[in-house]
């Protein structure tokens, strides 16, 4: 809904023509009905709307359960009769299993429903009016992502997340950090990037204040919008304790005063120091932080960088800042909410080798500073990194992490915008991941240590595969079975994203693995840029909430962290892995090598595999040890049929097998025997595969005496992929 200009500076104005009529509003108008028809528990004849509370007993951390609502009431009214968002009552159990996922995102919308008197009498509204912001909604959530079971295919990751944050807890976040104590605890940085929400005086007589378009007296924050804390605000962040899973308000950023409504921009854990950084959306400033929230002191890129290298200081404004009591202020004009300067403007924050490195808005640039080695503090030598390349202009950098190689991995998030109706808090879908590498060695012709033009990560299918929301991290690599291996610490991206899996060429292929509208994250290999996964079918996918709207939303999503190897978060060693794929090869794939049913010539290319020159950032480890069942796969034109067959070769190791189970978890692959001599030549086609999409055959080796006994077996398993190659097949004329 789009409101006019005229009504910018007003109160959102009722009449029945903007009616919601929602089935239980719809009864009381036809009946007559006397009495308050409310969503509230418990309510009486003209008590007042109270959001509705759907509590249910928490189940235990368990990915294969999911998470349910803490059972406790939603709201109940104070002493005035106002509505008062209570707190979750989470149990006390550890917070963090292993292969977590933490995820920020907007918590949605609630709609109350229209005020009805004793008489029958309702107080409707336009529909919009009627949406606040679902404190039930997650502000950010816990996914389990290890043992996914099969190997990248870009489907859908369907389990439950196996926790949630409220926003009635903590309001709307975006920064995440994990810092390395015994049990690792989480913070969650206040945000401003799903909009700034305002309710006003109760005109209407409902006890629920009214939604505003536009600041006046008396104006106050829309519940949710901060967290539950009296002192909660737009400097909060906050704590979950790692032992119990408890929230408590870790520390209110403010310099000189509170932040008044731009929030925090990200947040970062200096693991050299045990300290945390975070950046302030409204002064520019860069503060540091021990971890139990005392204020250490602030860096002021503005008057301390710039002025280095020899650019003009540039000094918080105080006389900006926003003020929500104050017509001027606009819910949908973001000019209106207070924000530094974009030359002094900071948002994402990575620590690494004794530095901070931290992003600017104009450029955007990333610059860093020194930090002493004893105590951590700020040293007095920032200096300029890079300029984003001019090929991906303007978006601000709201992410940053180091991969394992050393490499600066950024993620942008489009422009930020308000929105009355919830729906878009950005204004494009074309921010990318991009990754800068060092020079390897330094060329004295350029300004700049790192390499002007970035690689860039194929995030989502949709557009340019630039779908990204501004969060981005590292974790552990996965294995072929979709584990994760605690052996290459950095070797997969995580980034946020909207629409990911929504591509109309592509819509029979992807609906193969799960739903089209994915607005959450995405997991892809490190080592794999746009280049080379594009579109990027080596990925997992998981939604955010499970909404799956019918329409394209954008920016509900934000930042992404994980709990990496040994507990830790982000990189923590080399990223390692072999150059090459068993179960791929080159070579020509046409027509000429479909050969009789012998097929001696790809044994002879089995025979001549060789481990391909290693290409990988971070370097590669030796080519592997032969798995029990050995395998060659090829894809292969058959010009009679014009369509790719996969070709597939299998050998015993060990001497003691005979037979194959057979397993096709993406259900990609043409109808799949349930089991196959060793000895036998396996032939699918590829019909169902897009061009360059993999598929996943798991294969379970073992010996058929033992089998025959009828007693427990071994049973030994390895995963082929093959990917359908992006030439075309050919039929061949009669």
């Amino acid at each position: 809904m789009t409101m006019t200009s005229d009504r910018k500076a007003q109160r959102i104005s009722y009449g029945l023509s903007g009616l919601r009529m929602s089935p239980k509003l719809l009864l009381t108008l036809c009946l007559g009905a006397a009495g308050f028809v409310g969503s509230g528990q418990g309510t009486s004849a003209q008590q007042g709307w109270l959001l509705l509370d759907n509590a249910q007993p928490q189940v235990a951390a368990n990915p294969a359960v999911g998470w349910t609502l803490p059972a406790k009431p939603v709201s109940t009214r104070n002493a005035a009769g106002r509505e008062v968002l209570g707190q979750s009552a989470r149990p006390s159990a550890r917070l963090f299993a292993y292969g977590t996922v933490v995820t920020t995102g907007f918590s949605g919308v609630r709609a109350k429903e229209p005020y009805t008197y004793a008489d029958g009498r309702t107080v409707p509204a336009e529909p919009v009016a009627l949406d606040f912001i679902d404190p039930n909604g997650a502000a950010a959530n816990l996914l389990a992502a290890d043992g996914i079971g099969y190997g990248y295919n870009a489907s859908e990751m369907t389990r439950p997340v196996y926790d949630k944050i409220l926003a009635r807890d903590v309001g709307q976040v975006f920064g995440i950090a994990i810092d390395e104590s015994p049990y690792r605890n989480l913070y969650l940085t206040a945000t401003s990037a799903f909009g700034l929400n305002l309710v006003g005086k109760d005109d209407n007589n409902d006890r629920v204040a009214d939604r505003l378009l536009a600041g006046e007296k008396g104006a106050k924050w829309m519940p949710a919008q901060w967290g539950n804390a009296p002192s909660a605000g737009p400097g909060s962040i906050w704590k979950v304790d790692g032992a119990t899973g408890q929230i408590s308000l870790f520390a209110n950023i403010a310099l000189e005063a509170p932040n008044a409504g731009p929030g925090l921009g990200n947040i970062a854990f200096d693991r050299a120091h045990n300290q945390l950084f975070v950046s302030d959306l409204e002064t520019g400033m860069v503060h540091r932080l021990d971890l139990d929230g005392r204020d250490l002191e602030q860096f002021d890129h503005g008057q301390t960088a710039r002025p280095a290298a020899n650019l003009p200081a540039v000094a918080f404004d105080a006389s900006q800042r926003m003020d929500k009591t104050s017509a001027r202020f606009d819910v949908e004009d973001t000019k209106t909410w207070g924000f530094a300067d974009a030359s002094r403007r900071v948002w994402g924050l990575a620590a690494r080798g004794g530095r901070l490195y931290y992003a600017v808005a104009e450029g955007p640039q990333i610059w860093s500073v020194g930090l002493d080695r004893e105590d951590g503090s700020f040293l007095d030598d920032a200096r300029w990194e890079l300029n984003v390349s001019d090929a991906y202009p303007g978006f601000e950098i709201s992410d940053m992490v180091f991969d394992a190689a050393g490499a600066l991995v950024l993620a942008q998030r489009g422009d930020r915008r308000g929105d009355f109706t919830y729906e878009e808090f950005t204004k494009t879908r074309r921010a990318a991941v991009l990754r800068y590498v060092y020079e390897y060695l330094d060329d004295p012709d350029t300004p700049s240590a790192w390499v002007s033009e970035p690689q860039r990560y194929a995030v989502g299918f949709a557009h340019q595969q630039d779908n990204t929301t501004g969060g981005v991290d590292v974790g552990p690599a996965y294995q072929d079975d979709g584990r994760w291996d605690d052996q290459t610490c950095g070797g997969t991206l995580w980034s946020t994203g909207e629409s990911l899996r929504q591509n109309a060429e592509l819509q029979k292929q992807l609906e193969l693995g799960g739903e089209q509208l994915v607005d959450g994250i995405q997991a892809q290999p490190v080592w794999v840029d746009a280049d080379n996964n594009t579109p990027p079918w080596q990925s997992y996918f998981a939604d955010y909430d499970g909404a799956y709207p019918l329409k394209k939303r954008a920016g509900h999503i934000g930042d992404v962290e994980v709990l990496g190897c040994a507990g830790g978060s982000g990189y923590g060693a080399p990223i390692g892995g072999y150059g090459g794929d068993l179960a791929e090869t080159g070579g020509d794939t046409s027509g000429d090598e479909f050969l009789d049913e012998d097929y001696s010539e790809y044994w002879d290319d089995w025979d001549d595999w060789d481990n391909p020159t290693c290409t990988r950032p971070g370097g590669c480890l030796p080519k592997p040890p032969k798995a029990c069942v050995d395998s060659f796969v090829k894809p292969v034109c058959n010009t009679e049929t014009g369509t790719y067959e996969m070709i597939t070769l299998f050998t015993d190791t060990t001497g003691a097998l005979d037979r194959l189970k057979l397993d096709d978890p993406s259900g990609a692959l043409a109808p799949v025997p349930a089991e196959i001599s060793i000895d036998d030549v396996l032939k699918l086609k590829l019909a169902n595969l897009a061009a360059g999409q993999p598929a996943q055959l798991n294969v379970c080796g073992f010996n058929a005496s033992q089998r025959d006994k009828g007693g427990p077996y071994d049973c030994c398993t390895v995963s082929l992929t093959i990917t359908k190659p992006a030439a075309a097949c050919e039929k061949e004329a009669n």
